[in-house]
């Protein structure tokens, strides 16, 4: 079933105050990609005492800000131990990920047609995709180790 379909069928089933909520959560941590680890679990939790979608909105956004945070002080503990050409190549990656990074949540946002729903799917990827670029850029690539 595309995200469009489902979305009606879940605007249809679903009645009552906190019914957008419900979609709103479920589909946008479906996008994101969450699993079922007590860490995602807690991630699951976000929001939950926002009623409105301005509210879940600034909430997303104020993780995802905390999130950057974690991303930029992992690649700069990672820069930190790269010669000069290895942080030439470090750099043009990240810049090439970010470029990635915005035009997938991008699209992933047009899945609500420029509704409401929109900026939370594109808060969701932009979550998803930081928090598997600080996964990817705290492990050693040659031994799966977590620096």
């Amino acid at each position: 079933m595309d995200a469009g379909n489902w979305l009606n069928n879940a605007r249809r089933m679903t009645k009552g105050p906190y019914a957008l909520k419900k979609i709103v959560f479920s589909l946008a941590f479906c996008v994101a990609g969450f699993s079922a680890t007590p860490a995602a679990f807690s991630q699951s939790q976000l929001c939950q005492d926002s009623t409105t979608t301005p509210g879940i909105v600034e909430c997303l956004a104020s993780h995802l800000n905390l999130m950057d945070g974690d991303l930029n002080r992992t690649y700069q503990g990672l820069r930190s131990g790269l010669n000069n050409a290895e942080k030439g190549k470090l750099l043009k990656a990240q810049r090439l990920w970010i470029k990635f990074r915005d035009a997938e949540c991008a699209r992933i946002a047009d899945y609500a047609s420029g509704g409401t729903m929109a900026p939370i799917l594109k808060l969701g990827c932009l979550m998803k995709l930081t928090e598997r670029r600080i996964g990817d850029l705290s492990t050693n690539p040659l031994t799966g180790e977590i620096n």
